[in-house]
């Protein structure tokens, strides 16, 4: 598999800084356009819940690439990362556990002490060595405090891009000392917006309200089930909007990040961010033409259909395996309890 973490992104439409549309817009704190609670607002964005699901992973990559042309890491390593790796240390944890008598007057002695002297009161519990424990802890950390500054990074880049927009907007010079400055001033509010449990987050209330543009939107039942949750609790925190796995913070960064490149309507998909037009085209013709080659429509599918019959030729094997593995012991156990 290809290690490449670096790609180039979708050739989008540059933002006209000199329209209506960017000079009087709503402004939020750090220069968004968007509050980081008006998540479900609009009825016709599904890119929202993108931001809810896996933990907001697929929105992270596709905003990093549309913003650096970073390629997310091959799923081998995510695997590694993530899933193998905390495995092994479960297992770990498991098998090097020794058994600890905690007596009935609270003082611990190891079970390969004198065993004689337990009393019935005694209880028994099994204990990882500390040394490992702490190991354990410590790539846990080490994940959470990754993940953090790569979405930390993400947002300040917006922030610049935003700040450049705004001046740009004005006929002014972009001053890099200012705009450092600028997002130095907000670097506290970056650090509240991505972290995994954060409720002080102040609410980010317009600070330029022109209402005059068509920014708002009627919304639908989940619009009000979202305003009607927000007030009640999100809201309600100490004039705080109260965050989790910062996916209201991606949320807000990915419709940024759309309004600035022009993808409002999705042109790429969210694992391989290969662009639509790049294969539907093909898949059109086939059908107008009504061509039932095999081959011709094989050769037309998206590199994510591909990998995922790749994943599927992959798996039906090693499933198949299992069952009959599983049959075969379920056959044996049969045949003895009929034998005996």
């Amino acid at each position: 598999m290809v290690e490449t973490t670096v790609g180039i992104p979708i050739p989008m439409s540059e933002p006209d800084f000199a329209s209506p549309s960017s000079i009087n817009r709503r402004v939020f704190r750090g220069g968004f356009s968007t509050s980081i609670c008006q998540i479900f607002r609009d009825p016709m964005r599904r890119t929202d819940c993108c931001a809810i699901a896996c933990c907001g992973v697929l929105s992270s990559d596709r905003n990093r690439y549309l913003l650096f042309g970073e390629l997310p890491p091959p799923l081998w390593r995510r695997l590694l990362m993530y899933l193998i790796i905390p495995a092994l240390f479960v297992a770990s944890l498991n098998y090097f556990a020794v058994e600890v008598t905690i007596p009935a007057n609270g003082d611990s002695t190891s079970s390969y002490g004198n065993n004689d002297q337990k009393d019935d009161g005694d209880t028994t519990i099994k204990v990882a060595p500390l040394p490992l424990r702490l190991a354990f802890y410590a790539y846990l950390v080490f994940l959470g405090i990754r993940g953090r500054i790569e979405k930390r990074k993400t947002r300040r880049e917006i922030m610049m891009k935003l700040y450049r927009e705004r001046e740009s907007a004005r006929g002014e010079q972009v001053d890099p000392n200012q705009m450092a400055h600028y997002v130095h001033q907000h670097r506290l509010d970056v650090y509240r917006a991505h972290r995994s449990c954060s409720c002080c987050y102040a609410q980010d209330l317009p600070v330029d309200d022109n209402r005059g543009f068509g920014d708002e939107v009627e919304g639908d039942f989940c619009t009000r089930l979202w305003d009607c949750l927000s007030k009640t609790f999100w809201g309600g925190c100490c004039g705080c909007w109260c965050q989790c796995c910062s996916a209201c913070a991606i949320a807000q960064e990915e419709r940024e990040i759309e309004r600035l490149t022009g993808n409002v309507e999705p042109k790429m998909d969210y694992i391989t961010f290969e662009p639509f037009t790049d294969y539907y085209p093909a898949i059109q013709y086939l059908n107008e033409n009504q061509i039932r080659s095999f081959v011709q429509h094989a050769k037309a599918i998206s590199k994510l259909s591909v990998k995922l019959l790749q994943n599927l030729v992959a798996f039906w094997p090693s499933s198949f395996f299992l069952l009959y593995l599983t049959l075969t012991r379920t056959l044996r156990s049969q045949t003895w309890l009929c034998c005996c």
